[in-house]
């Protein structure tokens, strides 16, 4: 092969063809030596493709990079510098379309860490922001004093360096206050300079708040303004409260501003509380902090707990700020710090609940062989399991699509390039998926950080990958089942993590196993089989007959109404188990091939089957009996109110199989049991 201006294009066309795009970089001699160097010269992103034994990569990082490297005054690269890109590229194998080379300037990489550098050269967006401040080394020092404080809290640091960043680039953007906010920074930045200060904890702990939190800048002076910064803030919080005795200036006052949590919801508190409280001061520090945030997430529920009109909740709060007072519970350094690192601790607790389900089973694995003769391996996940799943190219059918070796296609660079990925929650009661389709395969993941957790959800977040700090639509956080049983638009979402943070470098994080639905296709054995040769171990395909769980599901349904009723055990929570089982199996049947089947409806929700095992139908049935029995005997009020909770639950979804008829009769009956009577002509009409 020759190059030559004629054909220069139909070549690369040809290149782009043979490099799929490995994340590995094993392409072998399939790129000429010659040609992939004057390739390199003409546009140094073929870079990506020069970790090869048989190349110079120091001579060809200088050719690809000459013009660059004139333009910062400068021959040529390091060889410390070529060795640490080198060592890049073996675990990224896009480094050249988005590495900045200013990047390696020697003070920024010993800023942030070279391990950290390695992921932010990802993102050229981070890159742009730190050359941007580089320029103002004030505020590198007050970054870096930053930094150094909170980097402790996070074993994955690239989203706190972004959140950092994010904040000091004030310098970059139009503020109001850029001037109170450059005099807080030269303050700072002279102090850090002055080698004989010592920072006491506190000081640390203010310091780092102020910076991410900028808007508090207006009346720092000098340093003393910082040393006294607790006093001066509790002042200034009793004089806005007292003027205003509001749930939000009692918690600033107290406890800290928490307005980061505003849009993210917190559920299954009492059974986490739970779980924690065993932990105290001999425990290691990470529980520590879990159950500290707990506690403050806790009050912060219980503060505002009260339903309360506006005459009341004045009384209220001053009654609560006067036993705060009373009992000299106050704001502390610690407390401002939590309003900062509270969300992180929080997301880690229901991660390590996640670990925890989907690591449980102990199914035995059944040896089969392909014609060929190479083993694959099959497990029957039939009934107690949680597994999350993704879906590949549920929403974009191009990634890795052209790759042949399934290890290939989801290390492939496309993916590499993300900074995390979506997944789903699935058990036994609510199997369901964004694509279940039998054309794509669906991979399991069960050996990830509990820091690794960015954000989840009962239903899609409409959730970015691309950047170190996902954007997420109003995170809602559950342990795993409960997960499952609000789950009632299709599918959950959990964005976790790209990399396995366990691991120094870059490494991705693999998949446990195949997931399959009813049948074992020829594409997801040969995933299975492509994973478990580069992998060095068994990834199992995972069989769900969705069939056999839906009966399973209707099988505990009825041991459930036959405890309530015929052996009259009289217990509320059966009722609501049997509403949130059969829900469950219709959201798990929502977008899937068997809805007609196990639901009796078609996809624009017309009944076509009305003696499906899920129809609406059969619920209607179940709970009209239900009803009759309730109202013949002895219930509370507050007994049918909790059914009333369940059914209302399942409103205003797809899934919902409860009429309105049902519903008020339910609701009536309440009333009535309230008043001690009988609803003898509800139960005529039944």
């Amino acid at each position: 092969m020759n190059i030559s201006d004629d054909n220069e294009k139909s070549i690369k066309e040809e290149i782009t063809e043979i490099l799929t795009a490995s994340f590995q970089n094993n392409f072998g001699d399939k790129i000429p030596t010659t040609i992939l160097k004057k390739l390199i010269i003409k546009d140094y992103r073929y870079l990506n493709y020069a970790n090869r034994s048989n190349i110079d990569f120091y001579e060809m990082l200088n050719l690809g990079f000459k013009k660059e490297l004139e333009k910062i005054g400068r021959k040529a690269f390091s060889k410390k510098e070529s060795d640490l890109l080198e060592k890049y590229l073996k675990n990224n194998s896009s480094l050249f379309n988005t590495l900045n080379i200013e990047i390696l300037n020697k003070n920024i990489i010993n800023l942030v860490g070279e391990d950290n550098l390695e992921l932010i050269v990802r993102y050229p967006s981070l890159e742009n922001l730190i050359l941007e401040l580089s320029n103002y080394k004030e505020v590198l020092d007050v970054f870096n004093f930053t930094f150094n404080h909170l980097k402790k809290h996070y074993k994955f640091q690239v989203p706190l360096i972004e959140e950092i960043l994010k904040k000091l680039d004030y310098r970059l953007i139009k503020s109001n206050n850029k001037k109170e906010i450059d005099n807080f920074i030269k303050i700072i930045s002279d102090k850090i300079q002055d080698d004989t200060y010592i920072f006491t904890e506190e000081e640390k702990n203010i310091i780092s708040y102020i910076t991410l939190n900028l808007k508090n800048t207006e009346n720092i002076k000098d340093y003393s303004y910082i040393k006294n910064y607790l006093e001066i803030y509790k002042q200034e919080q009793d004089e806005i409260f007292l003027k205003n005795p509001t749930y939000q200036n009692f918690i600033n006052r107290f406890l800290g501003d928490f307005s980061s949590l505003k849009f993210k919801i917190f559920n299954d508190l009492d059974k986490l509380k739970e779980k924690y409280k065993d932990v105290d001061e001999n425990s290691n520090i990470e529980l520590q902090l879990e159950k500290k945030s707990l506690e403050i997430l806790d009050n912060l529920n219980q503060i505002d707990s009260k339903s309360l009109d506006n005459s009341d909740q004045k009384t209220y709060y001053v009654d609560l700020y006067n036993k705060y007072k009373e009992h000299k519970i106050d704001m502390t350094s610690e407390n401002l710090l939590s309003s900062i690192i509270l969300d992180k601790y929080l997301k880690n607790i229901y991660a390590k609940e996640f670990l925890k389900k989907i690591n449980s089973d102990n199914k035995k694995l059944k040896e089969y062989k392909t014609l060929s003769g190479k083993s694959y391996y099959i497990k029957e996940l039939d009934e107690d399991f949680g597994r999350i799943v993704s879906v590949m190219g549920a929403f974009n059918t191009n990634i890795g699509s052209k790759e042949k070796n399934f290890y290939n296609r989801w290390n492939t660079r496309k993916l590499s390039e993300n900074h995390a990925l979506c997944y789903s929650y699935i058990n036994e009661s609510n199997p369901s998926v964004a694509d279940d389709s039998g054309k794509k395969i669906i991979v399991a993941i069960n050996n990830f950080d509990s820091e690794s957790l960015i954000g989840m959800s009962n239903e899609d977040m409409k959730s970015t990958t691309f950047t170190p700090k996902s954007v997420l639509n109003g995170p809602r956080y559950y342990l795993p089942d409960s997960l499952a049983n609000n789950t009632r638009r299709g599918y959950s979402e959990l964005v976790i993590e790209l990399q396995d943070i366990k691991e120094k470098n870059y490494k991705k994080i693999q998949p446990s196993s195949i997931i399959c639905f009813e049948k074992i296709d020829d594409i997801s054995i040969k995933a299975a089989i492509d994973l478990s040769e580069k992998l060095g171990k068994i990834i199992p395909i995972e069989l769900i007959d969705r069939r056999k769980l839906a009966l399973k599901e209707m099988d505990k349904i009825k041991q459930d109404y036959k405890e309530f009723i015929e052996n009259e055990t009289k217990d509320i929570e059966l009722v609501k188990d049997i509403i949130n089982r059969f829900h469950n199996v219709r959201n798990a049947h929502l977008c899937s091939y068997l809805r007609a089947s196990i639901i009796g409806e078609d996809f624009k929700g017309k009944i076509i089957n009305p003696e499906a095992l899920f129809s609406i139908n059969r619920m209607e049935e179940i709970l009209q009996n239900i009803y009759i029995y309730m109202n013949d005997n002895d219930f509370t009020k507050e007994e049918v109110k909790e059914i009333n909770k369940a059914i209302e639950k399942e409103n205003n979804h797809l899934t919902n199989a409860i009429s309105y008829e049902t519903q008020n009769m339910f609701k009536r009956l309440e009333s009535v049991k309230e008043n001690g009577i009988c609803d003898k002509n509800e139960k005529v009409i039944c």
